[in-house]
């Protein structure tokens, strides 16, 4: 009889942006396995940010990064995988991306399954709507301002 390996729970995770209509998410497939770090790569890839600010993930009362960031009482993102801080549907937890324009973003665990036919064996977007904020636009505000000026040209 064949040894069978290890069986990989794939999690489907919804990435919203906070604070801003009309609402910016993406959908992803992710292993359970994944460590908060590589799920900071995803979202980066995945809401098309430049990865050039720190970031923080909040779990609870707890707060985890990248230790060579240094972000103070910060645990160790490579340490914390999504099968432990968010083990069910429904859990959900933080992302901020860029400490001064604070993009707020809230993951929360939409289903979690043993074996999922669209999953590639590596992250996968699978759905999601609307262009992220450009890097350095001034938060919310800065992008709103950026959202008026553009409807005001397309308008003249």
């Amino acid at each position: 009889m064949k040894k069978r390996g290890p069986v990989t729970r794939v999690y489907q995770l919804k990435v919203s942006l906070k604070h801003i209509q009309p609402e910016i998410w993406r959908r992803i497939l992710v292993a359970g396995e994944t460590d908060l770090n590589a799920l900071h790569h995803v979202i980066q890839t995945e809401m098309g940010w430049q990865d050039t600010h720190l970031h923080v993930f909040r779990v609870g009362d707890a707060e985890y990064s990248d230790p060579e960031m240094k972000v103070k009482l910060a645990k160790d993102e490579f340490s914390a995988r999504l099968f432990r801080i968010a083990p069910k549907v429904g859990d959900a937890f933080t992302y901020e991306y860029d400490f001064g324009d604070s993009w707020d973003h809230t993951i929360t665990v939409e289903a979690v399954s043993e074996n999922d036919d669209r999953y590639p064996g590596h992250p996968v977007c699978i759905a999601g709507e609307n262009a992220c904020p450009p890097e350095d636009c001034g938060g919310v505000p800065g992008y709103e301002r950026l959202v008026e000026a553009r409807r005001k040209s397309e308008r003249s």
